[in-house]
């Protein structure tokens, strides 16, 4: 008998321009490209600007594409509610059931509800998930190729 360790990550969305307007609606180019397979077990949403939306709390779906950069296939892994009056710095998050990713797919966020407030709406976000790595042989990958 042994024992696996299971070791987890968090991938999140950083760089200039990396936060997403929570009362637009759409995916708007932000992604994660999958290199390792993995398991998303948690998904995330850091709050980087006020959120005000009192009338209608935005929405975050979060799926899963088989080839990057094509929506053909894709699957929804979750979604997330934005509550109104969310900080900056907190960080919303949804548990979910185990979702492997393998090399080649694509994560994306898509506001499928906008935010709207009485007043000025407002809330950027940057998202993330907890994933745990799931090792697999690169041989049996059907999308990683070895360099010479």
């Amino acid at each position: 008998m042994y024992t696996q360790e299971q070791l987890s990550m968090s991938l999140v969305q950083v760089g200039a321009g990396a936060v997403d307007d929570i009362a637009a609606l759409g995916v708007h180019s932000y992604s994660f490209a999958i290199m390792e397979q993995c398991c998303v077990t948690r998904l995330h949403a850091l709050v980087a600007t006020l959120v005000a939306s009192d009338t209608i709390e935005g929405v975050v779906e979060f799926k899963k594409r088989p080839q990057f950069g094509s929506a053909v296939g894709e699957v929804s892994i979750g979604t997330l509610t934005i509550p109104d009056g969310s900080a900056v710095g907190d960080v919303i998050y949804k548990d979910v059931s185990p979702v492997v990713l393998a090399p080649g797919n694509e994560l994306v966020f898509e506001v499928t509800t906008a935010a709207t407030d009485s007043g000025v709406v407002d809330g950027d976000l940057l998202y993330g998930v907890r994933a745990d790595l799931d090792p697999e042989d690169a041989n049996n990958q059907s999308n990683m190729v070895a360099s010479a």
